[in-house]
């Protein structure tokens, strides 16, 4: 397997990865502000605004790239209660990063 460390809020969390591909979907990196209130990249389609997430991070394996792209975005977006429910049904391991 290929080490891989991902930042958790008491450390580091380092997975063993032997097949298929790791993505991240976090809103700490990507930050601005507009006006006066703080907004990020994750959008929520319903609002096409910034998702209010409690989420910071969500990390996801999967087959593909593409695939663990797509499912840690719609996990951040879901927000920490919400994420753990489609991440079981669809059997995608997540390391989700709460505020």
């Amino acid at each position: 397997g290929w080490p891989v460390a991902l930042a958790a809020a008491d450390g580091e969390l380092v997975l063993d990865l032997a097949s298929g591909a790791l993505a991240t979907s976090g809103v700490d990196r990507r930050r601005w502000e507009r006006a006066g209130r703080p907004v990020h990249h994750a959008m929520d389609p319903r609002t096409g605004a910034s998702a209010p997430t409690d989420l910071v991070r969500a990390t996801v394996a999967a087959p593909t790239g593409a695939e663990a792209d797509a499912i840690a975005a719609a996990l951040l977006v879901a927000g920490a209660d919400e994420a753990r429910r489609p991440a079981d049904a669809w059997s995608v391991p997540a390391a989700l990063v709460s505020a």
